[in-house]
């Protein structure tokens, strides 16, 4: 069973391979501990040649957003909907905990009052997957 890398998150390529793991052994397929560490294999080997690729494609923008952040006066707010909210919210977790002031604000929770939580001196980080958002255009 093969899926197309660029369609998967790393962290989906990875739970993607025990879920075909357990899928496949409460089946009654007869994989053995072998072929679970094939594929887990597999899927790292996958996940370091794309960070490879992703590393490559790193320019003058990764400073600019580092310099715009450390900036900020105020919080970090970052959104998204979907797979790039949950990693929104990673994202935000992982900067408070090292100390840059932030927090995950869901869209929808934005429009229905939550806008209130952003001051003037926040910045606001919006993910997309596609890039693209209609209500931008």
């Amino acid at each position: 069973m093969e899926f197309p890398a660029q369609l998967l998150y790393p962290i989906d390529q990875a739970l993607l391979a025990v879920m075909i793991f357990v899928t496949m052994f409460g089946m009654g397929a007869s994989l053995t501990i072998n072929d679970f560490k094939a594929i887990a294999k597999e899927v790292l080997e996958l996940e370091a040649k794309e960070l490879l690729c992703a590393a490559a494609l790193i320019g003058d923008e990764m400073v600019e957003a580092t310099e715009l952040v450390a900036r900020i006066k105020g919080k970090l707010i970052i959104t998204g909907v979907g797979k790039s909210g949950l990693i929104g919210a990673k994202i935000a977790a992982t900067l408070a905990s090292t100390g840059t002031s932030s927090f995950f604000l869901h869209p929808t929770e934005a429009l229905h009052g939550d806008l209130g939580m952003i001051g003037k001196e926040d910045a606001v980080l919006a993910i997309s997957y596609s890039g693209v958002y209609r209500d931008w255009e």
